[in-house]
């Protein structure tokens, strides 16, 4: 059993808050040692380090919503992270979260401001915006709003006009999207995301790059 620590107080709320997950520079806040971090994630310990940067506060293996949470984590740099203005989930990760029909989690495709100087690590892959967008709190994960969810995951799987999302374009209407009114959007509204795409796709050589100034 790992020695405990004045610490480990503060930890366990962050634990409970964060879905079992904590950047180092939080635990560092807590007065936790960094070889005390060290040391519970060794191979034999009871923690767990899913990305650079980031603690996994138990011994099994993370679900989808820790890889997801993690993943945000991972690229944002706050004391008090998840504010939604430095790191926040979008793509067919984000749909998945507002309730789309076989949106997959395998990958998490996370925005960062342009001049970041964060590389791809594991199953994240960072995308890079000069405007950054409006964003929800969803499932505890800040994410864009759906239709940017959409419009980015067309972008970067080379879906068209006529392309379908994921479960047909069907979006759920679930208890964590009737939280939000705005995130109220029609499978209608998300084809009109993949099309707006699909024009700015076609924008001649020296337009604006449609990724990182699209609203």
């Amino acid at each position: 059993m790992p020695r405990t620590t004045a610490a480990d107080a503060a930890i366990a709320q962050l634990s409970r808050t964060q879905c079992s997950l904590a950047t180092t520079r939080q635990l560092r806040a807590t007065g936790l040692a960094a070889s005390t971090t060290s040391a519970r994630c060794a191979p034999s310990g009871p923690w767990q380090r899913p990305l650079p940067g980031v603690v996994l506060i138990q011994t099994g293996a993370p679900d989808p919503r820790q890889r997801l949470l993690a993943a945000v984590l991972y690229a944002d740099t706050e004391t008090t992270p998840l504010s939604g203005t430095k790191a926040v989930l979008t793509g067919e990760a984000a749909l998945a979260l507002y309730g789309v029909r076989d949106a997959g989690t395998d990958r998490a495709d996370v925005l960062v401001a342009a001049r970041r100087g964060l590389r791809d690590r594991s199953y994240v892959h960072l995308r890079r915006t000069s405007r950054w967008p409006p964003t929800l709190l969803v499932d505890g994960i800040p994410c864009v709003r759906p239709v940017r969810a959409a419009s980015d995951f067309a972008a970067h799987s080379g879906l068209s006009s006529k392309s379908r999302l994921p479960g047909g374009v069907r979006y759920a209407r679930s208890r964590r999207c009737r939280d939000h009114p705005s995130t109220s959007s029609t499978g209608e509204t998300l084809r009109l995301a993949i099309a707006r795409t699909g024009r700015r796709r076609a924008r001649p050589p020296g337009g604006r790059r449609y990724f990182e100034d699209r609203p």
